[in-house]
Parts: structure tokens; sequence; C-alpha cells
């Protein structure tokens, strides 16, 4: 759903979560996911892979018709690429060319200020409004909890 509203920064997040080892470590659960879901998750680790400097991000946002919200990563990576490996100066002069990297950054990320219309979804906006937030080690040990060190896998049946 998130891709289909071009909401690139909740398919980063929610990705994230799910390589996070507390969830990733968790081999019996990932096999009881059926393949249809896999194959969702193969797709969008492709495309939130940081390989080529997040290529397949990059290509998927350049075809998409707004509105938009960006994975701001992607931007701020730039930005800090081009602050660092340019100087500010070139030969007594300001640099020019260093602006506008920057200024051509910053057009793209403007360019997505654009407004969703969406309709509240109340049962939704409740969940998440009530989400107890957890420590990453909190959240590791009940991972040990549903699947302790050590744990034999059952074999997949073919």
């Amino acid at each position: 759903c998130l891709t289909q509203l071009n909401n690139f920064n909740g398919v980063f997040s929610i990705m994230s979560g799910l390589n996070s080892n507390s969830i990733h470590r968790l081999k019996t659960t990932w096999e009881a996911i059926p393949q249809k879901s896999m194959d969702v998750f193969d797709e969008l680790s492709k495309l939130v892979a940081p390989a080529a400097s997040f290529k397949n991000a990059r290509a998927a946002l350049a075809s998409i018709t707004l509105p938009c919200i960006p994975y701001m990563g992607i931007y701020l990576t730039d930005l800090t690429f081009i602050e660092d490996g340019n100087s500010d100066n070139k030969d007594g002069l300001i640099n020019f060319s260093k602006r506008r990297l920057l200024s051509s950054v910053i057009r793209d990320i403007q360019m997505y200020q654009t407004p969703y219309n969406l309709e509240p979804v109340p049962e939704l906006k409740s969940q998440l409004e009530n989400l107890e937030p957890r420590e990453y080690a909190e959240l590791y040990k009940l991972s040990l909890v549903v699947e302790p060190r050590g744990k034999k896998r059952k074999k997949k049946k073919k």
C-alpha cells in the first residue's frame, strides 16, 4: 500500500524494522510466511537496497507521479557528499559548482512538497496512536522468547 501511495519513507521504515536483528533472526517465523508475501518482501528489499547510491529507489522516484513522500536519507546523503566532497572556494573564488549541486538537491526535495488527499481511517489511527514504543534491547529479548537460541527448526514439508 505504501508503494501505491508513493510513500518511500514508510517503505524504508518498515523494511528497516523487518531487517532489524530482533525480527531478522526469527527463522522459523520467516519460514511460515507465504511465498507470495515473501515475493513482495524481496521486491521491496530491492527497492530499498543502498547499492549504487540507492539506484533502485532513485529510479522509482523518477518514475512516479506526485504526491510522494521520498526517503530523505537519499537526499541527506547527497547533501553530505556534496558538502564534504567540494570546497567552498575554488582559486580564491566562491565555488558556484558546489552551490549548483546543493541547489539541485534542494530543488528535488521541494518538488515533493505536494499534499495528499487522503481520508482518515479512525481504527488505524487509534491503533497507531496507542502503540507502545520499545527499545531495541527489549525487542531482541522478546524475539528470544518467541524463538530461543539453539532451538531446532522443523524442516519444511515440500
